[in-house]
C-alpha cells in the first residue's frame, strides 16, 4: 500500500541515500516537502540560542566538548 501510493522516498543524506516514509496525508496542491534528516549538530547552534543561551555561551560548550 505505501508503494501504491507513492510513501516511499529515497532522498540523498551526510551518510548516502535512504529510503524514508513520506507523510502518509496527501491533499492536493500541497506537494511533499520531505528532505533529508539534518546533520548531526546541525541546529544545536539555532537552539541553543532559542532557549536563551548567548553566542559566547555556545561557543564555550562547543570549545570544552559539550558539544
Amino acid at each position: 500500500q505505501t508503494e501504491h501510493r507513492n510513501l516511499i522516498k529515497e532522498v540523498e543524506s551526510a551518510v548516502g541515500r535512504l529510503r524514508l516514509l513520506d507523510f502518509p496525508v496527501k491533499m492536493s496542491g500541497s506537494p511533499s516537502k520531505l528532505g533529508p534528516p539534518p546533520a548531526l549538530g546541525e541546529h544545536t547552534h539555532e537552539i541553543l540560542t532559542g532557549l536563551g543561551y548567548g553566542d559566547a555561551d555556545v561557543e564555550r560548550l562547543r570549545r570544552s566538548g559539550i558539544i
